[in-house]
């Protein structure tokens, strides 16, 4: 056992050293050394190959799109009577030939294709304009050669995809609308763009038809009297012809027989006479009515113009005027006889 002053020399040497220790103090224990070398290498290893993971950071990606052109596709169209509920068939380079004397009307649908999809066309406007080729299509509306409607509507029925079906009417297109070859020129724009224009092709039939006066009367006439009871010795009792059609036409009068018919005996037929001139002398009149179905020679041709414009009272007026031979014996009671007026096509 150590004495008190040893351990008390000792402990001024080194605190805490114990002479049991197997190393003096002031040295560092290698067990020690390596533990701290080896932990220093792992934490600078860790700091070199673990990743840090950074904050998420957003991108917006952006791109502008550049409003197309609409175009227009598949065009049909059909005709009815103004007065009807019933359309025609539709078609592509439609033909048709109206009903005289009756305003009708033209119904067109088509395709308008956008690229930029359907809902570009909400904001945007279609209308059409309808011209005789003898015409542009930037012509003023007249009732002979040009319409307009700008009230067309989209009839697709459901919304999607780039395709948008549209339908335009014009209403009561005048019988005398010329005949001849017609477009249709759809005008259109997305409310951005105008759109390329679509054309459609229809033809309108020259139509010959007139509206004829029922009856020629020339009243209560002795045996051997002339002209008619009205007026004696001159051609004076009118029959009234409208041309509703739209082509001018040529008066045709047809005897339809040989005689006019009477209770007791009959007349000639060649006895009726007339003339384009009111009161005319019975002896200078330029036609004797025939059955052959032709207008006398010797008459100028009672040229039906078709109405132009607004064609005042929406009719064309002619008149041609009467007059009746009566023989001077067998004849009695009351004489009639059915003729026929029609027309030919004037000129191409």
């Amino acid at each position: 056992m150590m004495d008190p002053a040893t351990l008390k020399a000792d402990s001024r040497l080194g605190q805490g050293y114990n002479a049991m220790d197997s190393k003096p103090p002031g040295c560092l224990d290698v067990r020690y050394a390596v533990a701290v070398a080896v932990l220093g290498f792992l934490l600078a290893y860790a700091s070199i190959s673990t990743p840090v993971e950074a904050a998420g950071s957003s991108v917006v990606l952006t791109v502008g799109i550049l409003d197309t052109r609409p175009n227009v596709t598949d065009i049909q169209c059909c005709f009815k009577d103004s007065d009807s509920s019933t359309w025609g068939d539709c078609g592509i380079n439609h033909e048709y030939s109206m009903t005289g004397g009756e305003s009708y009307d033209l119904m067109c649908n088509f395709t308008v294709f956008d690229g930029n999809g359907w809902q570009d066309m909400i904001d945007g406007w279609v209308n059409v304009t309808w011209h005789h080729s003898s015409v542009g299509w930037d012509s003023p509306p007249t009732l002979d050669t040009s319409y307009v409607n700008q009230s067309c509507r989209n009839v697709t029925g459901s919304e999607g995809g780039t395709d948008v079906v549209w339908e335009c009417q014009i209403q009561r297109i005048r019988y005398w609308a010329d005949a001849g070859e017609w477009n249709l020129v759809v005008n259109l724009s997305d409310g951005e763009n105008i759109g390329n224009p679509g054309l459609g092709t229809v033809t309108l039939e020259n139509v010959t038809s007139i509206w004829q006066s029922s009856a020629i009367n020339f009243g209560a006439m002795q045996p051997g009297a002339t002209g008619s009871q009205y007026q004696s010795g001159t051609v004076n009792v009118n029959a009234t012809t409208n041309n509703t059609g739209n082509t001018a036409l040529d008066l045709q009068v047809d005897g339809v027989a040989s005689t006019v018919d009477c209770t007791i005996g009959s007349i000639p037929i060649g006895n009726v006479e007339y003339d384009v001139l009111k009161g005319r002398s019975m002896d200078l009149a330029c036609g004797q009515l025939t059955s052959s179905g032709e207008w006398d020679v010797d008459c100028d041709n009672v040229a039906l113009e078709d109405c132009s414009g607004t064609c005042p009272n929406t009719e064309k007026i002619t008149y041609t005027y009467w007059g009746i031979t009566i023989p001077g014996s067998g004849i009695g009671g009351v004489c009639s006889r059915t003729i026929i007026f029609s027309a030919v096509q004037a000129y191409p």
